[in-house]
């Protein structure tokens, strides 16, 4: 399986708090009346870190996906502005939520500042992933 790297060259001011630890979460809605399911969490110290556990996750959804649900993502992956959007956002301590829907289900992969997780999050995404 091929790794897909953080694109070293974006660039962000740095966080205006160093010490923030940024919470990364994996969700699935599945079903008509939604039932969430936590799928994957992990701590990161910074937005660069947090960033590149989403577009990991994102990257690693494609290959689960039918290729035309798999495209958005692909074109999210490889969308630069994109990135260096979502790090200044995760980096001024702002909920960053990449949507994904396989046909089935919704994924939601989202950063949060600690103590904020995305299972209550508010239905409006910051970016949704659709075909």
């Amino acid at each position: 399986m091929p790794l897909l790297l953080l694109d070293r060259s974006l660039s962000v001011e740095p966080s205006p708090t160093p010490a923030a630890v940024y919470v990364c979460e994996a969700v699935a809605l599945v079903g008509p009346a939604p039932t969430t399911l936590l799928l994957a969490r992990r701590t990161a110290g910074t937005e660069a870190v947090a960033l590149w556990w989403i577009r990991l996750r994102a990257e690693r959804m494609t290959h689960h996906l039918h290729p035309a649900l798999a495209r958005p993502v692909w074109a999210w992956l490889a969308d630069s502005d994109e990135q260096r959007s979502a790090r200044a956002i995760i980096g001024r301590g702002q909920p960053y939520t990449l949507r994904i829907h396989d046909g089935e289900a919704e994924h939601l992969l989202t950063v949060k500042t600690a103590g904020r997780s995305a299972l209550a999050l508010d239905p409006s995404p910051d970016l949704q992933v659709t075909t």
